[in-house]
């Protein structure tokens, strides 16, 4: 990373920088500049495509394919590849275009595409971590996108509309797409954390139950989650062995289901599905002494991580950690150097505005180590739920 990254993002840099970002959004959405731009382009890109007597579309007097042919998803999906080799010549030039008139922006408040680059990248991070901003301006130049903007044009459907009206309510829908997935995937993944399944079928039997409600999917988002399911339960190739078992990626397991949820339509389908998910959860028993470890280590971390972001500062964990200190479980030196070591393993360099902390996985190691070895398994598992449990109550009262 370039000295000029890293200043950026530093904390200062970070904060001004955020307000470029908000700066390029509101542009897109109000700029009379780029809305002349855009409405000239799309309406002269539109006038190109003329029918034949066929009803076919041509451009330059050659036969081209019905581009603008309204089609069902699985035949438009069937198509699109001619309609993108068609289109594409004019599609790159209003993507040219577009970017030109953004870095002509950004240059005139003084960022470089460099810096402008590494800002798009903070403003995507920050918002998969607390689900603000959501913009979508970058989209504007989808060819998807494109080419419905193209087709409502060309076919004059609503002539009072610009196509600059038409673009800004598709990128707008974007946004609020992106925040309605957010929300559902900030709900489910601490559930299926929770849960702490023994292996990816349990959930897909739990998905695929009759009484479990179900989204709605085109044929693409079929497609793409029956290849991700293929990729979770493919068998490794282990060197000695042979074929083994799939991997156990607990965070790709729940990432599968929170994708999966997003095809629900409404949020109220959306709230039954979360609901039957949570009870189906609760009513899982707690048979094994495994699973009162790990529950009892999630309901810990979860009481410290208020917010879902599934990730625990370690400042907050080592200030509990001394708050407890007891006879029983005393903040000692060891347990210090502890907090140390696990502070500078997950301190990110590169990311000098990121915070120390920690997932479920390293949370449950963690606390694994303070509680120590003393003892038999049975002791140190009784040990580790019992203080546990302290450290969650302690946490509930504070936060």
């Amino acid at each position: 990373m370039s000295n000029a990254m890293r200043a950026i993002r530093r904390k200062d840099s970070f904060n001004r920088m955020d307000k470029l970002a908000e700066q390029v959004e509101k542009w897109f959405f109000t700029s009379p500049v780029l809305e002349k731009a855009v409405n000239t382009m799309i309406a002269s890109m539109s006038e190109a495509f003329v029918e034949d007597d066929e009803g076919d579309d041509t451009v330059g007097g050659v036969k081209g394919w019905k581009l603008f042919r309204r089609r069902k998803f699985d035949e438009k999906e069937k198509c699109m590849g001619e309609v993108m080799h068609a289109i594409k010549p004019i599609h790159a030039e209003f993507e040219e275009n577009f970017e030109e008139l953004v870095l002509s922006l950004v240059q005139s408040l003084g960022v470089t595409p460099e810096e402008f680059k590494e800002i798009c990248v903070l403003t995507a991070e920050e918002e998969a971590v607390s689900g603000n901003h959501f913009y979508r301006w970058h989209e504007a130049t989808n060819f998807t996108i494109f080419h419905e903007v193209l087709t409502e044009t060309h076919e004059n459907e609503n002539p009072d509309t610009q196509p600059i009206t038409k673009l800004r309510s598709a990128i707008s829908t974007l946004s609020e797409t992106a925040k309605i997935n957010f929300r559902r995937g900030h709900l489910i993944l601490p559930v299926i954390d929770k849960w702490d399944a023994e292996c990816f079928e349990e959930l897909l039997e739990f998905l695929d139950r009759p009484d479990t409600p179900k989204p709605d999917m085109g044929l693409r988002r079929r497609k793409d989650l029956a290849r991700w399911r293929v990729r979770i339960q493919a068998k490794k190739l282990n060197v000695h062995s042979g074929y083994t078992h799939p991997g156990v990626d607990k965070e790709e397991w729940a990432s599968y289901v929170a994708k999966w949820s997003q095809g629900f339509e409404t949020e109220e389908v959306f709230e039954n599905f979360h609901h039957s998910l949570r009870m189906h959860v609760k009513n899982l028993p707690l048979d094994t002494v495994g699973k009162r470890v790990r529950r009892a280590a999630w309901e810990t971390f979860s009481s410290l991580d208020p917010r879902c972001r599934r990730k625990v500062p370690l400042a907050a964990v080592a200030s509990l950690l001394e708050a407890l200190s007891s006879p029983s479980f005393p903040y000692t030196k060891a347990v210090k150097k502890i907090v140390s070591r696990y502070t500078t393993s997950s301190q990110d360099h590169e990311q000098p505005l990121s915070v120390p902390s920690m997932s479920l996985a390293t949370f449950r190691e963690f606390l694994r180590e303070v509680v120590g070895d003393d003892g038999s398994q049975d002791a140190r598992d009784e040990a580790y739920i019992e203080f546990a449990e302290i450290l969650r109550d302690k946490a509930h009262e504070r936060y």
